[in-house]
């Protein structure tokens, strides 16, 4: 039960100091459980970069072919 109370509550028990102190939570293990926890969401914010990146290059080739004439 306490194990259980540890892992979900993010709890750490020190014998030596004799407190108890709550795990920070690294920005690496932050992002990686948004990840998880929002696939459809993270899948549209991708889509989103990759449309927006190619429609820059389409425009810059555009401009650039316009230049040309």
């Amino acid at each position: 039960m306490d194990y259980t109370k540890d892992v979900i509550f993010n709890v750490q028990y020190r014998d030596n100091i004799g407190v108890i102190r709550l795990k920070k939570e690294r920005i690496k293990d932050k992002l990686f459980r948004i990840i998880k926890n929002n696939k459809f969401v993270v899948c549209i914010f991708t889509s989103l970069v990759i449309l927006i990146a190619i429609d820059i290059i389409l425009v810059n080739t555009f401009m650039n072919l316009l230049t040309t004439f």
